[in-house]
């Protein structure tokens, strides 16, 4: 049967704060035996991530699902199972079902357009049946129906592109490749809500407070009960979560009234609700502990709690204030010892 291949190609992941505009890809036209190419495009919701920084690379699983029947318009999602090779026989498919049909992608995160290869390479069936794309970021163990991501820890930015059709080999292209009547448009879209957490100090004048003499240092910040993606379902994109607490780095720098410099982001499910414990050090090796501190919303006018939304990265600020201290009355002093452990009676295991 003629292999029609199906190459893939895409713009970059976009920095922070830039725009999503769309750019045409160009296409890798090696190694295609003359097979007929789609153009593929694609745009992502750009916010400021774990992975979208210059020359990062990203990984996706592009998968590619067949419709039932050649009068068919729609994937046919129950008949769908993964295959990671392509099983070629003299240089031919005995059957579509010797497609492969989930692919690995890699993106460059650049300003500039480049060519997403993929591996191994997908073929359109060899009758006039349509098939569809759809892709998952990052790459997880593909299943009947869903990705099972192997990281599950809040630093995983992950990303859908919703199904599109790709036509079939007969409405594709020209022959030679140069023009193409069908562009697959793939558009990845963030499925978490990002949270990027900054501190700092009220005051620096430490005088009548316990702090008094003292630098401070954020030690760490833990989100209570986050929820993480685990699995992303291929028909339409919906999440399972895990919940965990998530522990996030602090500043390593002294505080101030400035705003120290930005956490890693940390990507969780959207709720109304965001409940974070804090720890600092002081530069006597105390640790102050804030728990249960409910995140509010800075917004001009509103109160309550912040509510954080899919696809939108949210800055969170402590601001610090040390405590006061008592002009009055004698503090307590404590020390402590820890007992050293004790020999106990030895025990055996005779096996015979």
């Amino acid at each position: 049967m003629k292999k029609n291949l199906l190459s893939m190609a895409a713009l970059a992941l976009i920095l922070a704060g830039c725009s999503s505009n769309e750019d045409d890809v160009k296409i890798d036209k090696e190694g295609t035996n003359k097979a007929v190419p789609i153009q593929i495009s694609q745009k992502v919701a750009g916010v400021e991530t774990k992975a979208a920084t210059n020359s990062t690379e990203v990984t996706a699983n592009i998968i590619m699902i067949d419709a039932s029947a050649q009068s068919s318009d729609t994937p046919d999602f129950d008949a769908f199972t993964p295959r990671t090779s392509n099983k070629l026989t003299s240089g031919s498919f005995a059957s579509d079902d010797d497609r492969a049909n989930v692919a690995t992608a890699t993106f460059s995160a650049s300003t500039i357009a480049t060519t997403l290869n993929v591996s191994p390479i997908l073929y359109y069936p060899s009758s006039s049946t349509k098939t569809f794309i759809l892709g998952v970021a990052p790459t997880g163990t593909v299943s009947k129906d869903k990705v099972t991501f192997s990281t599950v820890d809040g630093y995983q930015d992950v990303m859908f592109a919703e199904k599109k059709d790709a036509g079939s080999v007969s409405n594709a292209a020209s022959a030679n490749g140069e023009s193409n009547t069908n562009t697959v448009e793939l558009e990845f879209a963030h499925q978490t809500a990002q949270l990027v957490f900054v501190s700092k100090l009220s005051t620096t004048t430490f005088t009548d407070t316990e702090w008094d003499g003292k630098t401070v240092t954020v030690k760490t910040i833990t989100i209570q009960n986050a929820e993480v993606p685990a699995t992303i379902v291929l028909n339409g994109g919906e999440i399972e979560w895990s919940q965990k607490n998530i522990d996030v780095a602090g500043c390593a720098e002294k505080l101030t009234t400035t705003a120290c410099a930005k956490s890693i982001p940390v990507m969780i499910k959207p709720v109304g609700k965001v409940t974070v414990d804090l720890v600092l050090e002081l530069s006597d090796n105390t640790i102050v502990n804030y728990n249960n501190l409910v995140i509010q919303t800075a917004k001009d006018g509103a109160t309550g709690n912040l509510s954080i939304e899919k696809g939108k990265s949210h800055l969170v600020t402590f601001e610090i204030t040390p405590p006061d201290k008592a002009t009055s009355g004698t503090a307590v002093s404590v020390t402590a010892k820890v007992q050293a452990w004790e020999t106990g009676d030895e025990g055996k295991v005779e096996i015979k």
